[in-house]
């Protein structure tokens, strides 16, 4: 399962953030509001000192996937990293220069640069003409939390009764910070629109309008798309247990230790589910089939029970 959307940065709160890859060229837009800030004082108070509860144990179970979810999130990554472009990445390098170059006092050499970023932008479009965007960088950050369910439900609670006085920058919050999941972002040239903005560079230089010039090199470099796409933890997590609890379940010859094993491994994708679902990963209705579906798994596997294709309909619950 996973979702593709633009995303900003989070906050470090409740959870915490590991940053596991960065092969990314950078860009910075920056957005300024139009209106003077009014925020309430009190309310900015209050919603700054919006406090999370300490963090909490994983399981054993959890930890002991987990290595295989990293290799998982390392294998998405590579895949996309594999896709980038490497001339898109030397053309968004050399508009830096050129930026820099403007910086400096050097418009001529920010000609030379620009001329040479026109004909990578022209080969670029020659060879791919049928892409919109090209992929020039992936960066990977996981963002988890380490709390119980009734510790998730008490802040979701807390947001909740925020909404209710209208304090919406509180609720945003307490909330903000409920995620569980891996997100891979990737860089993007939009090959419709940097090359006109590129081209608009040169005349500018040319009529000594050095800072309008620097400014459609901003312009071009904030034309960089990122996008994100989300693949929640619980999820991954709960498919690798999947994976080994399917290959005990058709053991016939289990040992009392392969049968605890896989006793506490369904358990522990039931609470990945009932996690995911009060995360917001899974509908109520997803949830309820799977947790009723793990429910008869555990009832087959039972007592030693084993057998082949317990698992067929879970797996294709979780549109693996």
């Amino acid at each position: 399962m996973c979702r593709l959307l633009l995303t900003c940065p989070w906050r470090a709160f409740l959870f915490v953030a590991f940053v596991t890859s960065v092969v990314c060229i950078a860009t910075t837009a920056w957005v300024q509001s139009a209106s003077a800030d009014t925020t309430d004082t009190k309310a900015s108070d209050a919603a700054s000192e919006a406090e999370a509860p300490a963090a909490e144990e994983q399981s054993k179970t959890t930890e002991s996937v987990q290595a295989e979810v990293d290799k998982s999130v390392e294998d998405e990554t590579a895949d996309k990293r594999k896709k980038l472009v490497e001339e898109a990445v030397s053309t968004v390098e050399l508009t830096r220069d050129a930026l820099k170059s403007l910086d400096e006092n050097k418009p001529d050499e920010a000609l030379e640069t620009l001329a040479k970023i026109t004909g990578k932008l022209e080969l670029l479009v020659a060879r791919n003409p049928d892409l919109g965007l090209l992929p020039m960088g992936v960066s990977t950050k996981i963002h988890d939390i380490f709390a119980e369910i009734d510790t998730i439900e008490a802040v979701i609670e807390e947001a909740q009764s925020a909404l209710d006085d209208g304090d919406v920058q509180i609720a945003r919050r307490h909330l903000e910070n409920l995620a569980s999941e891996v997100v891979i972002s990737t860089t993007q040239l939009p090959l419709a629109t940097y090359p006109a903005a590129i081209k608009e560079v040169a005349p500018l230089i040319d009529a000594g309008k050095i800072d309008e010039a620097k400014q459609q090199l901003q312009t071009a470099l904030n034309l960089l798309v990122v996008t994100d796409a989300i693949y929640p933890l619980p999820d991954l997590r709960a498919q690798k247990m999947i994976e080994e609890a399917q290959d005990l379940s058709e053991n016939a010859k289990r040992t009392d230790e392969e049968n605890e094993r896989l006793e506490e491994l369904l358990k522990e994708v039931r609470s990945q589910v009932e996690f995911g679902r009060k995360l917001g990963y899974f509908s109520k209705d997803k949830a309820e089939s799977l947790l009723d579906e793990i429910a008869d798994i555990q009832e087959k596997t039972g007592d030693g029970e084993s057998g082949k294709g317990f698992f067929d309909k879970l797996k294709g619950l979780f549109d693996w």
